[in-house]
């Protein structure tokens, strides 16, 4: 059973916040979305709108319509994309690992037999 608590990450986009929260549903969402936590992580480092708006949407585990993502890119766009882009980086780099163990513990229990 893994710690997805870890990883949850608040971002703030001018007054709205979002709880991303690093759960299956949501990493099976940006796969389907992106293609992949890697590609997701691309689009997110080109500093696409659309990109930053359906993490924020599929992290939080709202329902949305293709409509949704556009009023949020406006927002995300007034409230300054260097400003909203590097609070959702890590969150979807935290979907790689979400029970939020280092190598270190991580070899320790392969070691242990757990």
């Amino acid at each position: 059973m893994s710690r997805t608590a870890h990883g949850t990450t608040v971002v703030s986009v001018g007054a709205e916040t979002f709880e991303l929260k690093p759960t299956l549903k949501a990493a099976r969402g940006i796969e389907a979305r992106f293609g992949g936590i890697a590609p997701a992580i691309g689009e997110l480092n080109q500093l696409k709108l659309s990109a930053i708006a359906a993490v924020l949407l599929i992290g939080s585990g709202k329902d949305f319509k293709p409509k949704d993502i556009e009023a949020l890119e406006e927002q995300v766009f007034e409230a300054g994309i260097s400003d909203v882009n590097p609070q959702v980086v890590p969150y979807v780099v935290a979907l790689l690992n979400p029970a939020g163990k280092t190598k270190a513990e991580l070899e320790a229990e392969a070691g242990k037999g757990n």
